[in-house]
């Protein structure tokens, strides 16, 4: 759920995700087909900036998660937002791209006429992780005050003996 909501990945949560297991026991959500990840689209149209939690409005199952779980969902991106900001996705993504190299880019486009080229570049990148992590921010980064006021429901949980 959090990964998809980084990348602003709507079809995840519609048909483009499948659950993985190695022993049947522990499942992973796997994303595939990401064309419409980062305000991307299919067919070269960049989308909207999305002003809610992917998944919480229209998928049951994950409209579950984020309620039962919102707590511990929240812990998780404020732990993964100390190392991850926009600037190492972004820096990730450039050595991805330097690493394959413009040329075969310009290659792969004029072969197959991919419609995206036109719209989604480095620039739509940019604004589009700097939107989207913005965003979750708001509604899932944990700040101090809020770690203090956990901490301070905890102790006093314990004291009168109804935490366990």
């Amino acid at each position: 759920m959090i990964f998809n909501n980084i990348i602003g990945n709507p079809d995840a949560f519609g048909k483009n995700q499948t659950l993985l297991s190695w022993d049947g026991k522990k499942w992973y959500f796997h994303s595939y087909d990401l064309d419409d990840s980062f305000q991307g689209a299919w067919n070269g149209k960049a989308t909207d900036k999305l002003t809610y939690i992917l998944g919480e409005k229209n998928h049951k199952l994950f409209e579950r998660l984020g309620n039962l779980f919102a707590d511990k969902i929240k812990q998780r991106y404020t732990d993964l937002r100390r190392w991850l900001t926009p600037d190492w996705i972004l820096t990730k993504y450039r050595l991805r791209v330097d690493k394959i190299g413009v040329k075969n880019y310009q290659e792969e486009f004029a072969k197959w006429n991919d419609p995206t080229k036109d719209v989604e570049d480095f620039n739509q990148l940019r604004s589009a992780v700097y939107a989207q992590i913005s965003l979750l921010d708001k509604f899932w980064l944990v700040s101090n005050e809020d770690r203090i006021n956990n901490l301070q429901n905890q102790i006093n949980q314990l004291k009168n003996g109804t935490k366990k």
